[in-house]
């Protein structure tokens, strides 16, 4: 599990969040898009954790999608401090009011960490709508969504130890509309993992 079996040009990447929060949904869309040495491999929830490989547009990817109950949550540190992680992808649902807290405090905790100081944070504010309330969603409820990220965004600044202006990227997004080729889905995949997907490998 250590660093020294990562390959150059590869990147290994965490993806945290809490139960529920749309990660492991995210890692379904991304297996969806193109992947290599996933065939018959079945995600659901995690429990424990998910190991999978990913040869996606220009990157070769190893993400690492973490459960994230609360037994899970205890054991984040036994993997960031084994692998030199390059990008962590932390999924919180603006939908979740009980636990966004828990989420801005995990959030924290792992931006803090010395061992994770050199990586790259990408935080994807995933939003749930139903299709029938779309457009009044977009109309309305949107913008109350965006004013809640705006409000975790300032709290993650105030209580940082280390340097994130040149680190963390953030996103509001509805995983659930991850779509391959959809310029919308270009664009986060761009920001999160730092690739053009318009240069060849």
């Amino acid at each position: 599990m250590g660093a020294e079996n990562v390959k150059m040009n590869s990147k290994q990447v965490l993806l945290l969040g809490l139960a529920g929060s749309g990660k492991t949904l995210l890692l379904k869309k991304l297996m969806d898009m193109k992947a290599t040495d996933v065939v018959d491999v079945a995600i659901d929830s995690t429990l424990g954790f998910n190991n999978i490989e990913l040869d996606l547009f220009n990157a070769k990817l190893t993400l690492w999608d973490l459960g994230g109950d609360q037994i899970s949550r205890s054991y984040w540190p036994t993997f960031y401090r084994n692998l030199k992680v390059d990008i962590v992808i932390f999924v919180i649902c603006l939908s979740d009011e009980d636990n966004l807290n828990k989420s801005l405090k995990e959030l924290l905790n792992c931006i803090n960490e010395e061992e994770l100081k050199g990586a790259k944070f990408f935080v994807i504010f995933n939003y749930i709508v139903d299709e029938k309330d779309r457009k009044n969603f977009l109309e309305t409820k949107y913008k109350e969504e965006f004013e809640k990220k705006e409000l975790l965004i300032q709290e993650i600044k105030e209580n940082v130890i280390h340097d994130i202006d040149n680190r963390m990227k953030h996103e509001i997004f509805d995983i659930s509309k991850l779509k391959q080729g959809e310029n919308k889905t270009n664009e986060l995949l761009e920001k999160m993992f730092e690739i053009k997907l318009n240069e060849k490998k």
